[in-house]
């Protein structure tokens, strides 16, 4: 959108290149330059609402992740430079174990904050413009991390099922958990298969008594 600017000042430069001089007349190049500058400002304008819908139309709006949507057009894109680059990439998709309980006892307003919190402490311990950190469903969430291996991605996760069961988000209090899956991409493997397989270590990491963090490389 950003080529909106030039609609502001072509007309003004096309008119001076033409002449080929710039205006003699002090209130000929005044009002040249005020309508410029009001072009600008409208073009400005209309730059920062394109930003701010296209930005509303990719986050969640309760824990300020990118949602589903992006999610899905993301890992497409993340396979791709990948194996461009030559370079691993790692997804990691996790759940908050007992969260339905969580609403039931302490009510919509409690979970959602728990929500934030835990999107909070998730997003500020990946690496800030390079991980991608997405709220999939009601209590999932999903990350891509490029360049990195799976190994390293699960230490990374593990630390943060530790660090939320410790104030300030302290899940333990709810009786609730967090366990999830992360893998890394294989040679040859499609989005849908590399999603496949995080999904099923969550489910195991939930099978096998929750608040865990597993990885099938």
């Amino acid at each position: 959108m950003r080529w909106i600017y030039l609609i502001a000042i072509v007309p003004t430069l096309t008119e001076w290149l033409e002449s080929g001089a710039f205006p003699k007349a002090p209130r000929e190049a005044i009002t040249d330059l005020m309508l410029t500058l009001l072009l600008l400002a409208v073009s400005w304008l209309v730059c920062r609402q394109h930003d701010r819908i296209l930005e509303m139309a990719q986050t969640d709006g309760l824990t300020g992740l990118l949602n589903n949507r992006c999610f899905h057009g993301d890992l497409q894109q993340e396979i791709q430079r990948a194996r461009r680059q030559n370079t691993p990439l790692s997804l990691a998709v996790l759940d908050l174990d007992g969260f339905k309980g969580v609403n039931d006892r302490h009510g919509h307003a409690e979970g959602d904050e728990v929500l934030c919190r835990v999107a909070r402490l998730i997003s500020d311990s990946v690496r800030r413009h390079v991980d991608r950190c997405y709220r999939v469903g009601g209590d999932e969430f999903a990350f891509l991390l490029p360049g990195s291996k799976a190994s390293d991605a699960l230490k990374v996760f593990d630390r943060i099922r530790l660090q939320a069961q410790e104030e300030p988000t302290a899940l333990c209090r709810y009786g609730a958990g967090l366990s999830g899956g992360v893998v890394e991409l294989q040679a040859a493997e499609q989005p849908a298969e590399f999603v496949r397989r995080a999904d099923e270590l969550l489910y195991t990491a939930k099978s096998a008594g929750k608040n865990r963090i597993l990885t099938g490389g």
